[in-house]
């Protein structure tokens, strides 16, 4: 099971949603949800972006 790390690490080595979706055979529009969902919570401090990696997906 591909976890959101995997996603965002992937993001943050290529740049690109499409590229992160097609190399982990996941569809294009969740990453795209996670990936947005990190860059607000860079955006917002550290405490954000720590409070949104360890909290589990919503569905």
């Amino acid at each position: 099971m591909i976890e959101r790390k995997d996603i965002i690490s992937e993001y943050e080595q290529t740049g690109s949603i499409r590229a992160v979706a097609r190399n982990l055979g996941i569809h294009r529009k969740t990453v795209k949800n996670y990936v947005n969902g990190y860059l607000v919570a860079k955006a917002g401090g550290d405490e954000t972006l720590t409070a949104y990696l360890k909290s589990e997906p919503s569905y």
